[in-house]
């Protein structure tokens, strides 16, 4: 739902659910977050296991393919679960290769989680309003080398950060020497905590520093209640 929200998204164009009576069966979505600044289409088809191997989901693929032929994006990024033989089987059959591989990671929380002590000479702080630009700033510089990474504009970028469950409250900032050297971005689901984007200049990375951001997250998220985090991390 958080990429629903983002106005570049129409649902009308962008998604299809297909449905037996009352049972939802598959889904497709269609994502292209900031077509303006191009880059791949970004194409989730999932089908229920009872429905599989009925041709829905080529069915989806193709759907999803001819909308970003249609809407000329530089081609178009998909995924699979690493159980999913079935999924994987199905999109090599259509050409796709395999180019990065991704975890989702979890950590329980204690109702009193320890925030941890900062590297020497390194301050964690609270976000406040006037540091929009910086952490749009300390974020474009972190990921300039990482894998798939595209400049986005400063409009573009707090369009996708500020959307559905945005708060501000759960952002922290790292400084030292005078200057911002990175940032952690979290989030307070129903189900759990999330964070949802960490980030630390180069030239500080190994430091402690990111360590430092998350403690001090995870303490945020278990002091508001959630007993579990969880965070997406990018492999090759």
């Amino acid at each position: 739902t958080w990429h629903w929200h983002l106005p570049t998204i129409d649902l009308e164009r962008d998604t299809r659910i297909l449905r037996e009576s009352d049972a939802v069966i598959a889904y497709g979505e269609a994502i292209w977050k900031h077509p303006d600044e191009g880059g791949p289409l970004s194409l989730s088809v999932r089908v229920h296991p009872d429905y599989r191997r009925a041709g829905i989901g080529s069915w989806l693929l193709t759907w999803g393919e001819g909308l970003a032929s249609e809407r000329r994006s530089d081609g178009v990024r998909t995924w699979a679960a690493d159980r999913d033989a079935s999924a994987q089987d199905l999109l090599r059959s259509r050409g796709y290769v395999h180019v990065r591989s991704a975890f989702t990671m979890r950590k329980d929380l204690e109702a009193a989680e320890d925030p941890g002590a900062p590297p020497p000479g390194v301050r964690i702080r609270r976000y406040e309003d006037a540091d929009e630009r910086v952490v749009y700033e300390v974020d474009q510089a972190s990921f300039a080398e990482h894998w798939g990474f595209r400049p986005m504009s400063l409009e573009s970028f707090n369009e996708e950060l500020h959307g559905e469950d945005w708060d501000p409250s759960l952002v922290f900032l790292a400084e030292a020497s005078g200057t911002t050297v990175g940032y952690v971005v979290s989030f307070l689901f129903e189900m759990c905590g999330y964070v949802g984007s960490l980030g630390v200049l180069k030239e500080w990375r190994r430091h402690g520093i990111g360590t430092a951001l998350l403690r001090r997250a995870f303490a945020e998220l278990a002091g508001r209640g959630s007993r579990e985090v969880r965070l997406g991390v990018d492999t090759k």
